[in-house]
């Protein structure tokens, strides 16, 4: 499907409030980019922890539904584990 019907198709309020955009949509395959502002870091100025996995969680999403037929469904299931040390990202790739 193309990106632009899929996401005319799966309009997600959230994706939209923390600014994720999708530049590319294929059958396994998602890329997204979104800006880094004031609104998505934490109490201690740095960039929500959060944010990192929106990315990880729409990406997965959009790359696993776009491989689906229409007759099919998944069930999700993962861990996760970050360690951060020290620095500005300006770039990542998840």
């Amino acid at each position: 499907m193309e990106a632009k019907r899929f996401l005319q198709s799966r309009y997600s309020p959230f994706r939209e409030l923390v600014g994720v955009v999708f530049t590319e949509i294929e059958s396994g395959y998602s890329k997204s980019v979104l800006e880094v502002g004031e609104k998505l870091f934490n109490a201690g100025g740095f960039l929500h922890g959060g944010v990192a996995y929106t990315l990880a969680d729409s990406g997965m999403g959009v790359a696993l539904w776009a491989s689906l037929g229409e007759d099919e469904v998944w069930l999700n299931d993962r861990e996760q584990d970050c360690l951060f040390q020290g620095g500005v990202v300006r770039h990542a790739y998840l």
